[in-house]
């Protein structure tokens, strides 16, 4: 269960394999959960392994005739089918995120092989407008897939990610949730302070992300919550690897004020290097007298404290060994106020609006030598700004051009998208706004200025026929006993439900006219007395078209 998102906290969410070899998902509470207690959760089969819960959301999908739909349930409410541009084919959908009310996700269309791109839906997570494309990806063991995405933490709307055309991979930030996307410019010097001779636009800083298959230690790049602004990373320009020439192991002590360096290596360490500095300058310790294989670094009893626990071996056939780390004794006393600067959260550009707040942070200074804390707070104050173009980005249907996106484009309707057609739930005699093109990026905190969504179009709802009728049994299996019960589940993916008729023909003389059918979701309950082969039909219709099911059950 997710705690605020279901009601209750013993629920669990599966997906089984039933017997006739589908899978289906369902819930039940986890003191009480057998065939009778499972509450049956989505109408018809799913895909293996599919089913994901996470925050908000549930997400699964569907393949039938080599065709795969792609769903989503928004704070348990009906499943919805994911709406994607429509030229887009996806093969495969990995969840990146679901922050902050909305969700990011990853597609590989039918001609891409080592990338994806990245969209960004609505809160519900419905509709999905593209972000940034030809994200690389790399396919791990077990067919696990790693998207080369990184949301940093501490700082909301910040997220890093590699891009890869014509073979060369760049990397690129946004600071708006993907509104906008530039290069990351180098240093102008190495660790050793000579010239670097990297100038955009010939060339870019280019970082990793890459994740460690270890969860104790911290792949290649590094951030937390308790040090926002603060991004350790391995990378290169060109060829040139800057701070180590080796990839390391990064732990933040004391909320950033110490970070802690281990070579990632697979041969045996005695020594660490710690920076009290935000890595301008490192130190090395001797953590052990005996060299040791290490395998993991943890901060106890959080990130907050300045001790550290280095676990590993000395030698592949002996125990653990655990080696504590205190630098407490380093430091000669806490911070006072006046140990500490603040420092003003900015854009690449130098734009100190970021989500429509400026927000000013403390930091420890450099030449002070102090602690800073458990109750250290590194927010400082925060002011709501006025919206500008750049807090808004393309709705659903519209595409922004060049794909960098300047601040000054604008957002224009795709070929296969009509702004004005009505959404596919639109009800007769009720209104609905066709889109400007534009909507606020999610959790954007901006007030007054620009607003891009004003000026929206009132329409009435006209009477729209029937889509995507299907029929699905709920015991999933299509052969039956006689005198067994069977329930049958009618959903209508698109088009008036309130105005419409359902005529149902069971194939063995049963026949009947529902209307609503499929908008109070009630099953339909029977009994085949003799054995046969019945067809079973729904036809549904109303003045602006029809649409027709059909199942065949098998009773012996």
């Amino acid at each position: 269960a997710v705690a605020g998102v279901d009601g209750d906290p013993d629920l669990v969410h599966m997906e089984i394999q039933d017997p006739s070899g589908g899978y289906r998902y369902i819930t039940c509470q986890i003191q009480n959960c057998s065939d009778k207690t499972m509450t049956v959760q989505f109408a018809g089969g799913t895909d293996r392994d599919s089913l994901t819960v996470q925050d908000d959301y549930i997400f699964l999908q569907t393949t039938s005739a080599n065709r795969t739909k792609y769903y989503v349930s928004y704070r348990r409410n009906g499943f919805v089918q994911m709406k994607l541009p429509k030229y887009a084919l996806p093969k495969d959908l990995q969840i990146i995120s679901t922050d902050e009310n909305q969700v990011f996700v990853a597609v590989q269309e039918w001609y891409q092989t080592d990338t994806y791109n990245l969209y960004q839906s609505d809160p519900q997570g419905v509709y999905y407008s593209i972000l940034l494309e030809n994200v690389r990806s790399t396919k791990q063991p077990e067919e696990n897939v790693l998207i080369d995405i990184l949301e940093v933490r501490g700082v909301k709307g910040v997220f890093l990610a590699n891009q890869k055309i014509d073979g060369k991979v760049t990397t690129l930030i946004t600071y708006n949730k993907g509104r906008d996307w530039d290069f990351l410019n180098p240093p102008d010097t190495d660790m050793n302070g000579k010239p670097t001779n990297c100038k955009p636009p010939d060339c870019y800083l280019h970082l990793h992300l890459r994740w460690a298959d270890n969860p104790y230690v911290s792949g290649t790049v590094h951030t937390k919550d308790t040090a926002p602004g603060l991004i350790m990373g391995a990378g290169k320009c060109m060829t040139l690897l800057f701070v180590f020439e080796e990839e390391h192991h990064i732990l933040y002590l004391d909320h950033g004020g110490v970070i802690v360096a281990i070579k990632d290596t697979s041969i045996p360490l005695k020594i660490l290097k710690f920076s009290i500095d935000e890595g301008q300058t490192w130190s090395t310790h001797n953590f052990t007298s005996t060299s040791v294989f290490v395998d993991g670094l943890l901060s106890e009893p959080g990130d907050e404290t300045l001790v550290m626990t280095v676990f590993g071996h000395i030698s592949y056939r002996s125990d653990w060994e655990l080696v504590k780390v205190d630098f407490r004794p380093s430091f000669p006393r806490e911070c006072t106020d006046d140990d500490y600067e603040s420092w003003e959260l900015t854009n690449l550009q130098g734009d100190r609006c970021i989500m429509g707040q400026q927000r000013s942070f403390r930091k420890r200074k450099i030449s002070s030598w102090c602690i800073k804390g458990r109750s250290f707070t590194s927010a400082l104050t925060s002011k709501v700004c006025e919206c500008v173009n750049s807090d808004f980005l393309c709705d659903y249907g519209f595409e922004r051009s060049p794909p960098l996106k300047s601040e000054s484009s604008k957002c224009f309707a795709d070929f296969w998208f009509n702004p004005e057609a009505p959404p596919e739930d639109c009800v007769l005699g009720q209104a609905y706004t066709s889109s400007t093109g534009y909507r606020k990026v999610v959790s954007n905190m901006c007030e007054g200025g620009v607003d891009l969504q004003q000026n929206l179009a009132q329409h009435m709802c006209p009477l729209i026929a029937p889509k995507g009728l299907q029929i699905s049994i709920r015991e999933e299996s299509l052969a039956v006993k006689p005198r067994e019960d069977i329930t049958f589940i009618i959903r209508q993916e698109q088009g008036d439900t309130l105005n419409t008729k359902y005529q149902v023909d069971l194939g063995d003389g049963f026949k009947a006219i529902y209307v609503n059918l499929t908008m109070t979701g009630e099953p339909i309950r029977h009994r085949y007395e003799n054995p046969g082969i019945y067809r079973v039909s729904v036809k549904a219709e109303n003045v602006a078209g029809h649409d027709e099911a059909v199942v065949f059950v098998q009773v012996n």
